[in-house]
């Protein structure tokens, strides 16, 4: 049998030191590398999605109708806020913008939402139904409701329809959208169109009563004269042509003479010799 010789195989264990620093190398290693990639995500990640470090001054909005402060919000890097306001302004039209929050010029990140206040234009009010009633009833109504009715009084016009002192028009029609103090002209009806125009006496009237029962009559008014008259006072008719009771066309012209001040001492008759 033929001899076989058989040598021991050195051992491959690796001494018990290296594998020791071979685990600490690999364990610094990975924290190495857990710290790169925290910086990298937390200097340029996390700055990319939050803005961190780039806070910008909020733009005004404000005087901006919408469209332009959405655009305007939007090139400096903010959004405008889904959820609109509205407030009733006079002096500011409808769908400019009156408020803001964030207000202008205060620092925040890129993408905050802005959210804004509308003016709503200023707030109107329906106008009532005055056709059919009568004048007085109807200006008490026009006033009850914060309207105005219109300084040269009301216009009067004859009417098959309407009787006498009743609105047959007004000048704004009924449920139409007005402001407070808005003015508010009536058309009244003096009754059906006489065949005959007597001359009404409006001795001792103002001339606001005196116009009226003219036009009232179917007449016109004509010359009004201002004179001296120290029986009467000031504002009232003292003469008038043609006189009261007398027959005449539809819109004659009534000429009427007013009471006024006493002529001043540099225009008296005296100083002009």
């Amino acid at each position: 049998m033929p001899f076989i010789s058989i040598k021991k195989r050195k051992s491959s264990k690796v001494p018990l030191r290296w594998t020791i620093l071979e685990y600490l190398g690999a364990i610094g290693l990975l924290l190495l590398l857990w710290i790169a990639i925290f910086a990298v995500f937390d200097r340029i990640v996390m700055p990319v999605f939050t803005a961190q470090g780039k806070e910008l001054a909020i733009p005004s909005l404000i005087d901006l109708d919408y469209e332009s402060a959405r655009q305007k919000a939007l090139e400096a890097g903010f959004k405008i806020h889904p959820s609109l306001e509205q407030r009733f302004d006079p002096l500011f039209p409808q769908g400019v913008i009156l408020e803001q929050n964030p207000p202008p010029n205060t620092l925040s990140k890129l993408g905050r939402k802005i959210k804004l206040t509308l003016s709503a234009g200023e707030k109107l009010f329906p106008v009532p139904e005055l056709i059919g009633i009568s004048e007085k009833e109807a200006v008490m109504r026009i006033r009850s409701q914060g309207f105005t009715v219109y300084p040269d009084n009301s216009i009067l016009i004859f009417s098959d329809y309407y009787p006498d002192g009743v609105v047959a028009e007004q000048s704004m029609p009924p449920a139409s959208m007005m402001r407070k103090g808005a003015p508010i002209r009536l058309t009244v009806s003096m009754g059906v169109k006489p065949h005959k125009f007597l001359v009404p006496d409006l001795h001792a009237l103002n001339f606001s009563k005196a116009k009226r029962h003219i036009l009232k009559a179917g007449l016109s008014l004509g010359a009004v004269e201002s004179v001296y008259f120290p029986q009467a006072d000031s504002g009232l008719v003292v003469e008038q042509t043609p006189q009261p009771g007398e027959k005449v066309q539809e819109s004659t012209p009534v000429n009427l003479q007013i009471a006024g001040a006493a002529p001043s001492a540099k225009n008296s008759p005296a100083d002009e010799e």
